[in-house]
């Protein structure tokens, strides 16, 4: 995305960390970035799936980042957004275009939005908490997670 003309620009403007997904050494780089800009009061989103999907289910969350989170003794906010059409999905080796192209004949789209928050001692176990969450309050199923997730808020004072 960072190579890409007018998006890419767009992303380095409004202030996008950019990592090399393929290179495990990246991550204490990025990580530092998070830091920086949190301490510095700035909100930082990544996306935990480092991938896009079909949207049918939520992929394992790739635990590295959440490090910051942790360091910071800080919760994480975490939003799903689920469509009801497979059209509002950009993954594999479609084009931006080709997927805009999709979503502008898509008769109806409706978009769901899941809120949670999380904290934990360690990444792994948040990044487990964060997805569970996610995946309980999306699907409608009755479970922990959501009590849990709403403790953490209780506990961190975190909307």
């Amino acid at each position: 995305v960072g190579g890409w003309p007018l998006i890419g620009v767009g992303a380095r403007r409004a202030g996008t960390i950019f990592i090399r997904r393929n290179r495990l050494r990246d991550v204490p780089r990025v990580l530092a970035v998070i830091k920086a800009r949190s301490s510095a009061g700035q909100r930082v989103t990544w996306f935990p799936e480092a991938t896009s999907s079909n949207g049918r289910g939520v992929l394992p969350f790739k635990s590295g980042l959440f490090q910051s989170a942790v360091d910071l003794d800080v919760p994480i906010a975490s939003i799903s957004i689920a469509a009801n059409d497979d059209r509002a999905c950009w993954y594999d080796d479609q084009s931006l275009v080709a997927n805009l192209w999709a979503l502008a004949r898509a008769p109806e789209l409706t978009l769901t939005l899941t809120f949670c928050c999380a904290r934990a001692i360690d990444r792994k176990t948040l990044a487990r908490q964060t997805r569970q969450a996610l995946v309980c309050r999306g699907a409608g199923v009755v479970s922990e997670a959501p009590r849990a997730a709403s403790a953490a808020r209780a506990a961190t004072g975190y909307p």
